[in-house]
């Protein structure tokens, strides 16, 4: 009987080596799914002459992502956002291949890597409850384009290449959002940022053609400067935007900067920012159509100071009160906005 045990206990040990290395092998190979999202909603109070002079509690905002890993080297991404109290969409929907620890490539749905605003847009990621000017009018909010993009990190610098449908036209150029490619161009750009010590310096592009007749470019650049530190962290911005415009009307011009500084005291942190805008286009605005209707034009120049508390009233929980002073080129207009915004992450 003892002898029996003992063979049994054997064999039983046997089996179970290869079981045991099938089982891990498999552990490695499965798939891991990781979830987190947010939510957000404001509230809008403005002069007399602003929209929002009633006040207004609007722009609900939420978003959830699914991510994580499988089949050894490669990853995921999926992130769907409602965008309004009625839209919803796909923000992101990619796979990435990690060639090495320092390159990866990704295929699909993806956020364009430009300057620093577009990757990170969120409200929990941004100190400003309302997106700078030019950031608002120089592309769509939330850039998003189907393609395939190469991303690098290394010691000191970071950058990230894609190709893709590209940008289409609109009336203004941030209603150029498209999903699927109207001409033969494709669009290309990136960013590439380089980290001294406490200092982040960027440079991003992006050209592409807009037209079904693939005649019209649109060049878009920018350049980022950051300086962090415990104390404080300065963020600041310049973004220019040419679009070809058909005879005899002249290109269209979009320039601007956003400057921000915050500063995280305990328990309220204050942001302040200072932002100029620049949109010139005599062939496009109200009115236009695609490809040959020409609009009314746009000739806007306007500035704002931003003034802001931060106050976490939980650890995912994060309340901001914003005060926008507006001023625009003409006459003098009474549309100064507060902004309330409250963010919760998960």
């Amino acid at each position: 009987m003892k002898r029996i045990t003992i063979r049994t206990v054997v064999l039983v040990g046997l089996i179970s080596i290869p079981l045991s290395a099938q089982t891990e092998q498999e552990r490695k190979e499965e798939i891991t799914v990781q979830t987190s999202g947010y939510m957000s909603f404001d509230f809008l109070k403005g002069q007399r002459q602003s929209s929002y002079h009633q006040g207004s509690a609007q722009d609900v905002r939420a978003g959830v992502t699914f991510s994580g890993r499988f089949a050894g080297s490669w990853d995921y991404a999926l992130e769907a956002r409602f965008r309004s109290e009625s839209e919803f969409s796909l923000e992101q929907a990619f796979l990435r291949l990690a060639l090495s620890e320092k390159i990866r490539v990704r295929a699909g749905l993806f956020l364009v890597p430009f300057g620093v605003y577009n990757t990170s847009n969120r409200p929990y990621e941004q100190a400003l409850a309302r997106v700078p000017l030019i950031v608002e009018e120089a592309y769509p909010r939330s850039w998003r384009d189907i393609g395939i993009c190469v991303e690098g990190k290394f010691s000191f610098l970071d950058f990230a290449v894609y190709a893709g449908n590209g940008l289409g036209e609109g009336n203004r150029l941030k209603d150029g959002q498209q999903f699927r490619d109207r001409n033969a161009d494709k669009g290309v750009g990136g960013r590439a940022g380089i980290r001294i010590d406490a200092f982040e310096f960027g440079y991003s592009l992006y050209r592409g053609k807009v037209d079904d007749r693939n005649r019209r470019k649109l060049i878009l650049q920018a350049g980022d400067a950051s300086w962090k530190t415990n104390d404080f962290q300065i963020l600041a911005e310049y973004i220019q935007a040419w679009l070809d415009s058909p005879s005899p009307f002249g290109r269209a011009k979009c320039q601007g900067y956003h400057i921000q500084a915050f500063f995280p005291f305990n328990p309220v942190s204050f942001a302040i920012g200072r932002q100029e805008l620049t949109y010139k286009d005599p062939f496009r605005g109200p009115g236009f159509f695609a490809p040959d209707v020409a609009g009314l034009g746009i000739d806007e120049s306007r500035n704002r100071w931003a003034l802001e508390l931060l106050w976490p009233a939980l650890p995912n929980l994060l309340v901001k009160a914003e005060y926008d002073f507006n001023r625009e080129a003409g006459p003098k207009r009474s549309d100064d906005l507060f902004t309330a915004q409250v963010a919760f992450k998960f």
